[in-house]
């Protein structure tokens, strides 16, 4: 189908259906500003297969199933999602005084929905995924080289939800320019 053309019959009515990886959204997120993720969310690892409905602002934003020993996360404005362990544990560490709470340090890369319309992508979990016109469309990328691990895990975030959960990352150069100095080690 032609990215933008006629949904699917099951795209919720006001949603343009969009094939983000035909468009070439992959070769745009290479080049996107990259984003760090803060904050604290909380989890719990799925003993059993479950359906989860990411709700947004009240809305159904996307739906994925949780099989056992993925965890379930729940986000700041309630939403929950799923990650499979290994991507969990390559974004979040534990809060040693809080137990079942997480702290984030993913890297993202993400522009702006380039569409400027309500949007529906196949996201790599499957089913759709809805986004506002101001939502952000990411894709992880590795938290040391800043490359996109996978261009086929393209995915919409909310706008407040990234707003409350990103920040831009500091350039290599910025970023030594206000790192301290090191203290040097005496010789003998």
């Amino acid at each position: 189908m032609e990215a933008g053309g006629q949904p699917p019959m099951d795209v919720e009515p006001g949603f343009a259906y969009h094939d983000l990886k035909a468009e070439g959204m992959g070769e745009t997120l290479t080049e996107a500003p990259v984003y760090t993720k803060f904050g604290e969310v909380s989890a719990r690892v799925a003993e059993a297969t479950e359906e989860v409905v990411t709700h947004i602002q009240g809305k159904e934003e996307t739906r994925n199933t949780a099989n056992p020993g993925d965890y379930v996360i729940t986000g700041p404005q309630g939403e929950q999602y799923v990650l499979a362990a290994n991507k969990f544990q390559a974004r979040y560490r534990p809060v040693e005084e809080k137990p079942g709470t997480f702290e984030a340090f993913g890297k993202i890369r993400a522009v702006t929905n380039p569409h400027a319309e309500k949007i529906a992508i196949v996201p790599a979990w499957g089913g759709y995924q809805y986004g506002e016109p101001d939502c952000m469309v990411a894709t992880t990328v590795d938290v040391v080289t800043e490359v996109p691990g996978n261009l086929d895990d393209i995915y919409i975030i909310d706008k407040k939800s990234f707003d409350e959960t990103y920040r831009p990352t500091q350039p290599p150069q910025a970023a030594a320019a206000t790192a301290p100095t090191p203290i040097p080690t005496p010789t003998k």
